[in-house]
């Protein structure tokens, strides 16, 4: 396996990378014939020549790259290669520095049988381990009944292994289409491919786009969308693969763009690292708008020296710059904020975003947002909430003030703090003797304190909402339509919190604290796409999406190489387990690295690299109209390789010290004529600006309606007119019995609480009989008797699990001989391991017994026996004599044992 994937990684590389180290070489040597290094790497070279062993050839280019190359990876110009080199050389010298940065990843040692031999004996440590973690998991799992997402994905797959499912399956579906096929995964594919027979039988139509491939994070593999499509060909031919080049969305500077440069990018794909080819797009938007690129480049510089004003320190550079041109497309060229997306790589870039839009006005919102339990409007109503459960708690207190709950300023807390109390809430009662405003707030947080022992949460919630300018003030933020809707979803959590039962303000309180310090990933609430709102959003989000202008966030920022390192370990489909380990058991000495484990570090770099230039093309792609790329100036335009701009830099030499920089070449059109599309190809020329600042923007200009704002009043009684809700006729019951008996049973959850408990109780003790009926019954808890009603009888009376037995006997026709062995199995399986004793069992058993003994025997079910085999008799008589009356009979009706027509069809 390490040989083999040696191969396929430099099998043909040596010999064009020998022979341009041997150009170089030879070039040093006609300058001075007696240089060492020069001498000893053409001994090594020729040495190369007559290796003939894959491995000892890399060995030995391992020895020449120690001779040639500096411990920065460049080849040596002191005391070797010195002074300027010829374009030719100097292609020469690329080529081998970029050799050579790929098989520094191979760590080939002289211990290295030894390194391989601990890895493999690390391995299989490790899965002993692990195969104990899946059995007790998996344990686990089946005592509470649990599927997590990959069982349904191996279960599928593993019920398929069946030949039964595979051809009834086959049967019943005829054709499979599946949308998104690059993201798909190799489980997924050995579940749809067996129910074709293998491409066999049915029929495969699968959509899909190699170019926008971003979720290998989420186990997509491209390998698989490369296999279907050569599955297709072999089964069907070329015919079959059907390619779209034609963009509806993009205007045609963009798409000039889109292909010049990836065209580069995507050049010579090499599919063992996921590489893909180009296809050219033929722009076919016809919004007669030729489309804007721009590079944004920020300095970094201070404000002073810039020119320009003074930069928010919560913001930076870049972001100002994002702003001032999002206020000025917005205000010249009349672009909507609704047509306006950024694209980010990480959630945290989403901060400072957000803290630059809120200076300028600038309305937005942040898709799929983490972070909902950290927002300061979650924060303030966590105070409000905090002071109400504990009048100590100073710091909730001065929030809850500070908030827009009340809107006290920095001066007034100051001033209330000098006053006489032994805390906060007491200073605020002194202070507000004087002062009107004040003490109206005592008053609200007065009556709030005392109704917070009474009001249910979601009442309290809304009251402190409705009596302060909470919601007003938030409403007028930049961001409004975001934290707004992040209120409602803390109120729909507040309900559901609160009507799980048994719940107190105390629980409600640590319940907020708990998820604002753990629940960090907890999405903020979704908006409403049509608000009028920039668009803030990670690269992934926006795939399938479109807008009028995209800017591209961080673009000056490159990939971090994640290679594996000590003490953790990765694991690799072809490769196995994969990480560092220690010779000889000696771990204190350092942890080294088997060359199989540098080679998938390397496999992996290139393919994260490849993923990446996909997902610039998914960004680039979501462009209608404008497309900005954004990012900080780097000295002498040093930009790393794999970042945007350093890719725009070596797939259209773009000098970032110009001004603009123009794009020229033939692009398609199709353009509708008589109902086809014709294709045509022109010259375009299209300019690319980079701007590096801009003058002072002012606020963003946002049209005032012209026209009064009408108020309609309804002055009538607005009456509760509830609609598809189901009322229990037992809680009616219970209620109309007893409103604190309902209470407990059906707001705190008492009944279900106490019958845990007494379950537990009874399976762990021998219950007392003579004491038992002094203790509470569930039985009377719930049923519709005296409230007070004692049994002299100790049973548990698990109502409805009574009734889905007695339901499946009546609906299996369960013979009367095998009533009582069916009632145990189904016992077994209705009551949990928690509830379950030999006690309960029995009990329940014998009342279902006589209950269904007692019905057998009844008068009613003989008649009812007698009228079904009648029925029965009845249509197979009408079938075989044919006559009209057949299905014309609907129901019959049992009367004294005789059967009368009562409906008809």
């Amino acid at each position: 396996q390490f040989k083999q994937s040696l191969d396929e990684l430099f099998s043909g590389k040596i010999s064009v990378t020998a022979d341009a180290i041997n150009t170089i070489n030879s070039e040093v040597l006609n300058k001075k014939s007696d240089n060492e290094i020069a001498i000893e790497i053409s001994t090594l070279l020729s040495d190369l020549s007559d290796k003939k062993d894959f491995l000892e050839r890399i060995i030995l280019l391992n020895r020449i790259g120690d001779q040639l190359l500096t411990g920065t990876g460049t080849v040596k110009k002191r005391g070797y290669l010195s002074g300027d080199q010829p374009d030719l050389l100097q292609t020469k010298i690329n080529r081998v520095e970029g050799f050579y940065a790929e098989l520094k990843n191979v760590e080939i040692t002289d211990n290295r049988k030894e390194v391989e031999t601990e890895l493999a004996r690390f391995g299989k440590t490790l899965i002993d381990f692990f195969n104990i973690a899946v059995e007790i998991y998996n344990t686990k799992k089946k005592e509470n009944a649990y599927l997590d997402y990959e069982d349904i994905l191996l279960f599928v797959q593993r019920i398929l292994d069946n030949s039964f499912v595979r051809e009834s399956l086959s049967r019943k579906y005829h054709f499979i289409m599946i949308d998104e096929y690059q993201d798909t995964n190799e489980i997924q594919y050995n579940i749809f491919l067996p129910i074709l027979d293998h491409l066999k039988k049915g029929n495969l139509f699968v959509v899909g786009d190699e170019k926008q491939s971003i979720y290998m994070f989420r186990d997509a593999e491209l390998e698989v969308f490369n296999r279907t499509k050569d599955d297709i060909d072999n089964t069907d031919g070329e015919n079959k693969l059907l390619t779209l080049p034609e963009s509806f969305r993009m205007s045609p500077a963009v798409s000039l763009f889109t292909n010049k440069l990836f065209g580069r990018l995507f050049e010579n794909p090499d599919h063992l690292f996921n590489e893909v080819s180009y296809n050219e797009l033929i722009s076919a938007s016809n919004t007669g708008f030729e489309g804007s690129i721009e590079i944004l480049l920020a300095s970094g510089q201070d404000s002073e020296e810039s020119g320009e004003d003074e930069i928010d320190e919560s913001g930076n550079a870049e972001d100002e710059l994002i702003a001032r041109r999002i206020v000025k497309l917005v205000n010249d060229e009349k672009v909507d904020f609704n047509d306006i997306a950024i694209l980010c790589r990480r959630r945290k870039e989403f901060k400072d975003l957000e803290n630059t839009f809120v200076k300028y006005k600038i309305p937005f919102i942040v898709v799929g947002g983490k972070g909902f339990y950290q927002r300061q409007t979650i924060y303030d109503i966590y105070n409000y909430f905090s002071f109400l459960l504990d009048k100590d708690n100073d710091t909730a207190l001065v929030g809850t003030l500070r908030s827009p709950f009340f809107n006290v300023s920095d001066v007034e807390i100051f001033e209330i703090s000098l006053e006489n109390g032994k805390n906060y809430w007491n200073k605020l009662q002194n202070y507000s003797l004087n002062k009107i405003k004040f003490e109206k707030f005592v008053q609200t947080l007065s009556e709030n304190i005392r109704l917070s022992t009474s009001y249910d949460l979601t009442s309290l919630l809304r009251k402190i909402l409705a009596e302060s300018p909470f919601l007003a003030v938030i409403a007028s933020r930049s961001n409004s339509a975001q934290e707004l809707a992040n209120i409602r979803k803390l109120t729909s959590i507040t309900t559901n919190f609160n009507s799980s039962g048994f719940k107190t303000l105390y629980d409600y309180v640590s319940y907020l604290k708990d998820s604002i310090n753990q629940l960090e990933d907890e999405s903020q609430a979704v908006v409403s796409a049509e608000s009028n709102s920039v668009k803030i959003m990670t690269y992934h989000q926006s795939k399938g999406l479109e807008f009028k202008a995209v800017f591209l966030h961080k673009s000056d920022k490159g990939l971090s190489k994640e290679s594996i390192k000590a003490k953790s370990v990765s694991v690799n489909k072809k490769f196995g387990l994969l990480t560092k380990v220690p010779v000889d058991y000696d771990i204190s000495s350092d942890y080294l690295k088997a060359p199989i484990v540098g080679i998938a570090d390397l496999i992996e770099e290139r393919k994260n690299v490849a993923e990446f230039k996909r997902l610039f093309y998914v960004g680039v792609t979501r462009a209608i109209s404008y497309l900005f790329i954004s990012g900080t100036e780097k000295k002498n335009n040093k930009y790393d390789s794999n970042s945007i701009l350093g890719m725009i830099n070596s797939g259209l030499g773009l000098d970032y010290d110009l001004n603009e920089f123009k794009v020229t070449s033939n692009l398609k059109f199709a353009e509708l004529k008589e109902n086809s599309f014709v294709t045509d190809e022109r010259k375009v020329n299209t300019k690319i600006r980079i701007i590096k600042e801009m003058g002072k923007t002012g606020p963003v200009e946002i049209e005032q309606a012209t026209t009064p704002f009408q108020i309609k009043l309804n002055a009538g009684i607005v009456k509760d007119q509830p609609e598809g809700e189901f009322i229990s006729a037992t809680k009616v019951a219970v209620y109309k019995q007893c409103p604190l008996k309902y209470q407990l049973t059906y707001e705190y959850g008492f009944t279900k609480l106490f019958s845990r408990y007494k379950t537990w109780f009874n399976k762990r003790t021998l219950v007392n009989k003579d004491f038992s009926k002094y203790d509470f019954n569930e039985a009377e808890l719930v049923s519709d008797n005296n409230f007070y009603e004692t049994s002299d009888k100790e049973k548990s009376n698990f109502a409805d699990v009574k009734g889905r037995i007695i339901h499946k006997i009546l609906q299996n026709e369960v013979n009367e001989q095998l009533i009582e062995s069916f009632i145990k199995d189904s016992l077994k399986s209705e009551l949990d391991a928690f509830e379950y004793s030999e006690k309960i069992s029995s009990v329940l058993e014998e009342d279902i017994l006589k209950d269904i003994k007692t019905f057998y025997r009844s008068s009613f079910y003989k008649s009812l026996k007698s009228f079904k085999n009648y029925r029965n008799e009845f249509e197979i008589y009408i079938k075989e004599n044919d006559y009209f009356l057949y299905g014309i009979i609907d129901k019959l009706l049992i009367e004294n044992n005789k059967f009368t027509i009562v409906d008809y069809k």
